[in-house]
């Protein structure tokens, strides 16, 4: 541990998490310190950054061993979920998929070729955002759009098995869900793919007041892929 390390502990699900890492990369850049990123794996966040991710220059990632963590209690510079003040824009860039996870994610996208993406959060925030997330909203954005293939991105199996009734022609891949009652339905690196074949999509419509359908937006944003 350094004087020069200014010290994250991210909270939350993934999205909140690269949300905190990569804008308070930003700020580390302009005062000239390392960040180092202190990060857990719970319910809400089943993995650990590396194992999907590539390493990031300048960015620490150390992941929860117990009394290791002691060192770094007394002096973290920031708890929480949300980005940081400054609201810096472009911060993706150095997010980049392991070899091995962007694989499996070009293996998807050349079954779809041309396609739209739906991101449809429910499971947990299905009470919250309950007025957001109607199926018909997503239902006519996927046939105003039917010269297109369809990604369902989603957490759980009965928003699938719904979807894949209506529009089983136009889905040339899917992973279906195994039914549960947890709070996170799907694996991380699941839930990665999916973040990543929505990005590249031709047209994507996510969940309004969802950290992921947000994340997804800002990505393609950033990297100027537009509906078409």
């Amino acid at each position: 541990m350094y004087e020069n390390d200014y010290i994250v502990f991210p909270q939350g699900g993934l999205s909140n998490r690269l949300r905190v890492v990569f804008s308070y990369f930003q700020y580390c850049k302009e005062i000239k310190k390392k960040l180092v990123v202190l990060w857990i794996i719970d319910e809400r966040c089943k993995g650990f950054f590396l194992d999907y991710f590539k390493p990031v220059n300048g960015i620490e990632f150390i992941y929860y061993s117990g009394t290791y963590w002691t060192q770094y209690m007394g002096r973290i510079d920031y708890y929480g979920l949300n980005s940081h003040p400054n609201k810096y824009k472009n911060i993706y860039g150095d997010l980049i998929l392991l070899d091995k996870i962007q694989k499996k994610v070009d293996t998807i996208k050349n079954k779809l070729d041309k396609y739209i993406s739906v991101h449809i959060r429910r499971t947990d925030l299905t009470q919250i955002l309950a007025k957001f997330i109607d199926d018909n909203e997503f239902i006519d954005f996927i046939n105003k759009n039917n010269n297109y293939n369809l990604f369902i991105a989603t957490d759980n199996r009965k928003t699938q098995d719904t979807f894949y009734k209506l529009f089983k022609d136009k889905i040339k891949y899917i992973k279906f869900i195994d039914p549960s009652d947890k709070l996170r339905q799907t694996s991380l690196e699941q839930t990665i793919i999916d973040i990543f074949v929505c990005i590249y999509s031709n047209k994507f419509k996510g969940t309004t007041g969802s950290s992921l359908s947000d994340l997804i937006k800002t990505i393609r944003k950033e990297r100027n892929i537009k509906n078409s």
